[in-house]
């Protein structure tokens, strides 16, 4: 969860996050019939959930997938988009929509429950092609050779 910034000016970001898991208990079917389990959920979340839970925003990246959106990574993975919007002299770690997420930004965490989670296939946190298959087929992502 979200704590104060120690290291960006007061306000300006939701501060050092931490993403989370959620290991689903139940497979998750398919709509070509198949069931895929296990399956496991990367995610954040920043603001404060209303006591009447009307106030959620769901958030997703549909080119990285990655559940990093606002805020200073606790563990940060290298570069990537967790490099994104707004990340100009903060350095590495730095949420994806960092600039759009945060108190007093679009997404005003001091009114709005925010949500980030990656997609699934996605390669942080979400099960995607299982390595043996990727190994038997020969394959390493492509899809073509």
């Amino acid at each position: 969860m979200s704590q104060p910034a120690t290291t960006l000016g007061a306000g300006s970001s939701v501060g050092i996050v931490e993403t989370r898991y959620l290991d689903l208990p139940e497979p998750v079917r398919l709509d070509c019939g198949r069931d895929l389990h296990p399956v496991r959920v990367a995610y954040e979340t920043y603001g404060a959930l209303s006591p009447r839970r009307d106030n959620v925003i769901l958030v997703c990246h549909a080119l990285s997938g990655d559940a990093h959106a606002a805020g200073l990574s606790r563990s940060p993975s290298g570069e990537s988009t967790r490099d994104g919007f707004g990340a100009e002299g903060h350095g590495k770690g730095l949420g994806w929509w960092d600039g759009m997420i945060g108190p007093g930004k679009a997404f005003d965490t001091d009114r709005y429950f925010v949500v980030s989670t990656n997609l699934l296939g996605g390669c942080r946190g979400r099960p995607g092609p299982p390595r043996s298959t990727r190994r038997r087929a020969g394959r390493t992502g492509r899809t073509s050779r």
